[in-house]
């Protein structure tokens, strides 16, 4: 997987902080990573998405 400075830095830190890898779309130049937190019966994610220029969107998802 070959991706600009900028987000593989910010991949690399993310993963530090035990964020799995979950896809890589190519054709947007997006890289999903996410991780998941045990509340109660059920698991709370976190999903960030990294762009190939360095910028960020995180959200959440409880299931």
């Amino acid at each position: 997987m070959k991706m600009p400075a900028k987000q593989k830095k910010l991949y690399d830190w993310y993963i530090s902080l035990n964020y799995e890898y979950v896809e890589e779309l190519p054709a947007k130049g997006v890289i999903l990573l996410r991780k998941g937190e045990k509340v109660g019966d059920a698991i709370y994610w976190s999903y960030v998405t990294l762009y190939k220029n360095g910028n960020v969107k995180n959200g959440n998802h409880l299931k």
